[in-house]
């Protein structure tokens, strides 16, 4: 077993994976955590996009093979450019409910204009006792390799 592993079963954390989103420009998704927050994570498998999260002051550039790991799950929004307009993550699902077949046991949430492609995986951890860890609060905000 690996450094990592041991550390996540050391603090018996969880990952849930959201599902898989096919993005075509132009496309903005706001994510608000409310009350539910998890530490979260996204991976851009194709394309690029820009990541705004509340509390840092630069949108982030990503591209494909790029991890992000939010471990405050602070709100934050994912566009395919700066200036893109974007939806709330709630409306996305609910497109994806409307469209059989997208909904199975790997969902693939798509959305966007037709224009350059992104695909991303989201999801979040979760601990088991349902609190969180001293070394999740000793993490950044963001931690992107």
């Amino acid at each position: 077993m690996d450094v990592w592993s041991d550390v996540l079963q050391s603090v018996r954390m969880r990952s849930n994976v959201l599902g898989r989103m096919e993005l075509t420009a132009p496309w903005g998704v706001r994510v608000d955590f409310g009350e539910r927050a998890h530490p979260s994570f996204y991976v851009v498998s194709r394309g690029t996009c820009w990541l705004e999260l509340e509390g840092v002051a630069d949108q982030i550039p990503l591209a494909g093979g790029d991890f992000v790991l939010l471990p405050k799950a602070r709100p934050n929004v994912l566009r395919d450019r700066p200036e893109s307009p974007a939806m709330p993550l709630e409306e996305l699902l609910a497109e994806c409910a409307a469209r059989p077949g997208d909904c199975g046991m790997n969902p693939v949430f798509r959305h966007g204009r037709g224009g350059a492609p992104t695909s991303l995986v989201a999801g979040c951890f979760a601990f088991e006792d349902g609190g969180t860890t001293p070394l999740i609060d000793a993490l950044p905000p963001l931690i992107h390799i």
